[in-house]
């Protein structure tokens, strides 16, 4: 190989390299450590197992999964940082009332809820992602609204904020309303031959942490 082709050679292979290396990230990381977030667009779902019926004993195993919308940051450094939307999880174990009634009953939580966050562009968060624990939900009833209809309505509070969570200068509480309507929800839960409540679906509500 002659000293030209030789050096053509290694330009093209100098720069192919740069064209195909991944681009160095330049987003703005910001500390949460002081700041909170509230959402307050809640869609999804909550799964029960057992199912509530009249002769439920007041434990069960919850699922939840949603999506989180419509978020408003305060206390973040430096200001200006926006969450585009969330995304809601976890498994809960629950413990109070039994029958269709206790759904209306406190009810102690143990397990996890994790919100995991996308920011804005050119925006990057300390940490991903927060981990509320334990708790207390207790559920009522909302509405009726003008068209007639009223809705389960569940309040999650006395949350605790895991270690290396963002946004942990909150106070987590949530409120979630049921797509169901009371009227639903005790046809659901009525004696044999229904089945029980086996999903509660989430419509609207809000959530801070």
């Amino acid at each position: 190989m002659t000293r030209s082709s030789a050096f053509g050679t290694a330009t093209a292979l100098l720069v192919g390299g740069l064209l195909t290396s991944p681009a160095i990230s330049s987003a703005q990381t910001f500390d949460t450590s002081a700041a909170s977030v509230q959402c307050n667009t809640i869609i999804g779902s909550a799964q029960l197992k057992p199912p509530v019926t009249p002769s439920s004993t007041g434990t069960a195993i919850v699922k939840v999964k949603a999506t989180l919308g419509g978020c408003t940051v305060t206390g973040a450094t430096p200001s200006g940082l926006t969450i585009v939307s969330g995304s809601l999880a976890g498994t809960l174990n629950t413990t109070g009332a039994g029958g269709c009634t206790g759904l209306l009953m406190p009810a102690t939580i143990s397990g996890n809820l994790v919100a995991k966050w996308k920011a804005g562009s050119g925006q990057k968060l300390d940490f991903s992602s927060t981990t509320a624990s334990g708790g207390t939900i207790t559920g009522g009833t909302f509405g009726p609204e003008p068209w007639g209809g009223a809705y389960g309505q569940f309040t999650l509070s006395g949350q605790t904020l895991q270690p290396n969570s963002a946004f942990a200068g909150g106070t987590p509480s949530t409120v979630a309303v049921t797509g169901e309507d009371i009227a639903n929800l005790l046809a659901q839960c009525a004696p044999l031959p229904a089945k029980g409540i086996k999903t509660i679906h989430l419509a609207i509500g809000g959530i801070t942490l």
